[in-house]
């Protein structure tokens, strides 16, 4: 039988080493050229790898003016906002919610070294109750998922509709530019 990344999702006790790998998830986004200057369309998707899980931004492009390709993974735990925004639309926003609420310390400092927040920031998330304590793509919340698990901390991801997370945002990128 054949799993789907929803199943990963639906069944949170599973080993956060289960759901590495890449996913079909992703998005076409506008990218310039970087040979010719024109403006062609670009796939990206993130993925997580490995078993000291690391977060890759990914992504490639065919010039149809120059023929010039392009094709990258590389760590981005924060893509250009712009190509988040971009694959946040496409995929919908999800949610990390903590099933161990007395492990909160540990939390934050994870969420403090991955996702360079300050202790306040941090601290906020942690706090809320019964709330997310992290909204973004689904590979990025798995991601999380798993850095919590290596830390001892029990999470899951859960859909989390059309919810905003403010602390995340970055300054906004020309989403016409190649980020690699």
């Amino acid at each position: 039988m054949m799993r789907t990344d929803d199943d990963w999702v639906a069944d949170p006790n599973r080993s956060p080493r289960a759901v590495m790998g890449p996913t079909s998830r992703g998005t076409y986004v506008p990218v310039r050229c970087p040979e010719c200057g024109h403006v062609t369309v670009g796939r990206i998707w993130q993925e997580v790898e490995g078993s000291d899980p690391l977060l890759l931004l990914c992504g490639s492009f065919a010039c149809g003016f120059c023929a010039h390709s392009w094709s990258e993974r590389r760590v981005e735990p924060t893509p250009p906002e712009a190509y988040r925004r971009a694959l946040l639309t496409a995929e919908g926003t999800w949610g990390v919610r903590l099933r161990d609420p007395d492990r909160r310390m540990r939390v934050v400092k994870v969420l403090r070294e991955l996702l360079k927040i300050p202790l306040q920031r941090a601290t906020e998330r942690v706090g809320r109750e019964n709330g997310p304590i992290h909204i973004g793509t689904w590979t990025e919340c798995t991601w999380l998922r798993a850095q919590l698990s290596i830390g001892g901390v029990a999470a899951y991801v859960v859909p989390a509709g059309e919810h905003a997370d403010p602390y995340f945002v970055t300054e906004t990128d020309d989403e016409l530019d190649v980020p690699f």
